[in-house]
């Protein structure tokens, strides 16, 4: 089988498969290209993107594998190119190694302004690397864990980077943990409100926290006071227990909410989209793990991006 694929990847270069990939949609294509990384491997662990950009990757971990092929958090990307113009300044809380922030540092361009939260000072690294070899200067990277105020925290790392996160004394995990760290965590309000990061400009915040994500919301709450950017954070069901404490302060801020779906759902081929689905917070704590996207009803420019009405 693997001489046959060696035959395969002859015939059908790289950048073909990457047009297909990042078009269509078909079942089990992404574990197929996972199971046969080893034909796509290069000593540099560098490798172009589809949208014209470049990024450090190990294909041995199946999250930055689905990076290659465009799989990679599709929905949100899908969020982030519709309402990141030219010029914005982007916020990417929990950023891993900067699989997202790159290619929203792509969609502003030199005018804009990238800032990153990443509580795993690991990856410090990783991230700069990711950044530097497409010439992106417009960034800043914040080596701190948000929360809903300042405390020290357990921050566990994951084998799988992607895994990594703020975690309990007695709490029990399904991924493998290398080691605990213990950081101090800050909030929104006091790092953006605080430095003066042109808090003004911001247009669009991404949070992936592992779980913490609510938290992180709520200590943002004084600059959402006055400001009406586009959130967009990853809910889980253990996660229930602040939606009431979310509830009440986006109520206070005229704000719509949404799940963001794939479109993939029981499909076998599709075309790749995306498609928004309106709820209310009582419906969020119905559901199990979704993106959720917030969105301002003053903010007029991206609702008709977005197509909201």
């Amino acid at each position: 089988m693997y001489q046959l694929f060696d035959i395969f990847m002859k015939l059908l270069p790289l950048r073909l498969i990457q047009a297909f990939t990042n078009t269509f949609y078909l079942r089990g294509v992404p574990n197929l290209l996972y199971k046969f990384r080893v034909f796509f491997k290069k000593k540099s662990n560098t490798y172009d993107l589809l949208k014209g950009y470049r990024l450090r990757l190990n294909l041995d971990d199946y999250f930055e594998n689905t990076a290659l092929w465009g799989y990679y958090e599709t929905p949100v990307l899908g969020v982030l190119n519709k309402v990141l113009k030219k010029g914005d300044y982007y916020v990417d809380v929990g950023c891993n190694k900067g699989l997202i922030a790159v290619e929203a540092a792509s969609l502003i361009g030199e005018t804009g302004q990238v800032i990153c939260f990443e509580a795993n000072p690991q990856l410090k690294d990783t991230i700069d690397h990711n950044f530097l070899i497409n010439n992106f200067n417009h960034y800043t990277l914040i080596n701190k864990p948000l929360s809903d105020k300042e405390s020290l925290v357990r921050f566990a790392v994951g084998e799988q980077d992607a895994f990594s996160k703020i975690v309990s004394a007695d709490q029990k995990n399904s991924f493998v943990i290398k080691e605990h760290l213990e950081l101090t965590t800050i909030t929104f309000d006091e790092y953006i409100l605080g430095n003066k990061l042109g808090s003004e400009k911001i247009s669009t915040i991404k949070i992936d926290a592992e779980g913490h994500d609510i938290n992180v919301v709520i200590g943002m709450q004084n600059y959402l006071h006055d400001n009406q950017a586009t959130i967009i954070f990853e809910y889980s069901c253990d996660q229930i227990e602040q939606v009431s404490a979310l509830e009440a302060i986006v109520n206070k801020l005229s704000y719509d909410i949404f799940l963001i779906k794939s479109g993939i759902i029981n499909k076998i081929f599709t075309k790749r989209k995306f498609f928004l689905e309106a709820i209310t917070f009582q419906d969020l704590k119905n559901v199990s793990y979704s993106d959720v996207l917030m969105v301002s009803k003053n903010n007029q420019e991206h609702r008709n991006a977005l197509t909201i009405h």
